[in-house]
């Protein structure tokens, strides 16, 4: 990733830390919603948080890549129900598969490829309504580019697989796509088996986040790196809010702890700026690795 990308997004972040310093210390005691999990270190067993980082870091190959289903995690159980690439190469590309052996049938959306105009235009701070809430205008535009061929796709694999468990996911701005779509299906109501993030920024204000924790409890998990800076994203100031039940892990490992319903990331605005000042220096390891796994960078083998 150029040089460029972590100067400007990193500035773009200093100056949002500004706006949310002012009002982190109200917010303390009020981020631990309603946290009846101990904390402990996650159950590395738990087979559909790694099935679902494996459609993530596919996600992030070319459409010609993906649909020779030859990577390194596309064995023998697992097969291709569709990928859509989105005109805007600011979109999230979208891939769907179904794992027969674990009765699961996968959605993940690739976060942003390319440069930092995209990202600037994905992290303002403008609001779309939202059922009872409101969420980021730009994370709204890229949902809805792709929300028809991921719900046709979603059909397809219900028929070949009728019994199998939906598993959605997301990394990057893919988690915070993922969560919008994970909640549109309430219109047709298809109720997923987990929803998972990783590295997702905030997705809509807190009406939206109420509406989702209602919507979904703990089996939305947000997975975040404890030094990736995009968690921090875009500002509270504005009154976004995070979602789903909190999941942190020690940078590029899978070594993690469950922190139960946290509406905010652990350390305040301190950890904030160290995050931003780790992710600057180490883009790959803070942002794209997750429990110990490259994604959405070269080092991942396609094919």
């Amino acid at each position: 990733m150029k040089a460029s990308f972590i100067t400007s997004l990193t500035s773009l972040f200093t100056l949002s830390s500004l706006f949310f310093s002012s009002v982190h210390s109200a917010n303390t005691v009020s981020s631990y919603l309603h946290s009846t999990i101990p904390d402990k270190v996650m159950n590395e067993t738990h087979d559909s948080i790694y099935n679902a980082l494996f459609v993530d870091r596919l996600s992030y190959c070319k459409k010609e890549e993906i649909e020779k289903f030859d990577c390194i995690d596309c064995h023998s159980t697992r097969s291709l129900i569709g990928v859509f690439d989105p005109v805007s190469k600011a979109s999230s590309q979208v891939v769907v598969t179904i794992d027969k052996e674990e009765e699961e049938i996968l959605i993940g959306f690739r976060g942003t490829i390319n440069n930092i105009q995209q990202w600037t235009s994905d992290l303002d701070v403008k609001y779309t309504k939202w059922y009872n809430g409101k969420v980021h205008s730009g994370f709204f535009d890229r949902f809805n580019e792709i929300k028809s061929p991921t719900m046709a796709f979603l059909r397809k694999a219900q028929k070949e697989l009728p019994n199998g468990d939906i598993i959605i996911s997301g990394h990057s701005m893919g988690g915070a796509v993922a969560t919008l779509f994970a909640s549109h299906l309430k219109e047709f109501n298809i109720h997923p088996r987990f929803v998972y993030t990783y590295g997702s920024p905030r997705v809509g204000d807190r009406a939206f986040a109420q509406y989702v924790d209602k919507q979904f409890g703990d089996r939305l998990m947000r997975v975040m790196n404890d030094w990736d800076m995009v968690v921090d994203l875009p500002p509270i100031a504005f009154d976004y809010r995070h979602v789903g039940k909190l999941i942190t892990c020690k940078t590029s490992t899978s070594v993690c702890q469950e922190r139960g319903r946290m509406d905010e990331n652990p350390g305040g605005v301190i950890m904030a700026l160290k995050r931003t000042i780790e992710t600057a220096k180490n883009v790959n390891k803070c942002h794209l690795t997750y429990l110990d796994e490259t994604i959405g960078t070269k080092r991942y083998k396609c094919g």
